[in-house]
């Protein structure tokens, strides 16, 4: 089956139903420019249930710190070491910080998960915070069900999976 692609206006009641099928994934990918203190601990909550639940399961985070205060990113980055370094679920989980410079941000607000074969991409304009994710209405892309022949889950589905706008059809590119 080829990608469902949607999008829609989100308000935080919505956006749960977006992160609804995160409850059974085997993986997940985040990437944000900003995770704030509450979209942190959303994540780190499900990042460790999830793990102690299936031990299968992968989890890759990955934020820059661009608008953080300096006491905010030094805690997401003890939170993040504590995180992966737990022994429990350790090798489970990937986390990374983004060094943004003067020049360029990195600016992405997409997560990913995968579970018993089927995928789910979401791209947004909604940040990691209380806002972006309870209260904002946000706009936000969902592709569900990419067909298992691209290979790894994320990796090449990915990039196999960009849009030719010179097609009318806007059909994968192949």
């Amino acid at each position: 089956m080829g990608a469902k692609i949607h999008a829609s206006w989100v308000d935080g009641e919505a956006f749960s139903d977006i992160w609804e099928p995160l409850r059974e994934a085997d993986e997940f990918v985040v990437l944000s420019c900003y995770v704030s203190p509450t979209g942190w601990a959303r994540i780190e909550s499900f990042v460790r249930q999830r793990s102690l639940e299936n031990s299968q399961f992968q989890a890759t985070l990955i934020f820059s710190l661009s608008g953080m205060r300096e006491n905010e990113s030094e805690t997401l980055i003890s939170s993040m070491a504590k995180l992966a370094g737990d022994i429990r679920i350790g090798k489970q989980v990937h986390t990374y910080v983004m060094k943004d410079d003067s020049s360029a941000l990195f600016h992405p607000k997409a997560h990913g998960s995968s579970a018993g074969g089927k995928t789910r991409v979401v791209v947004g304009s909604a940040n990691l915070t209380a806002g972006g994710m309870d209260r904002n209405y946000e706009l936000m892309t969902v592709l569900d069900d990419f067909p298992d022949s691209y290979g790894h889950p994320f990796q090449g589905r990915i990039a196999g999976g960009f849009l030719d706008s010179s097609d009318r059809g806007m059909s994968a590119r192949e």
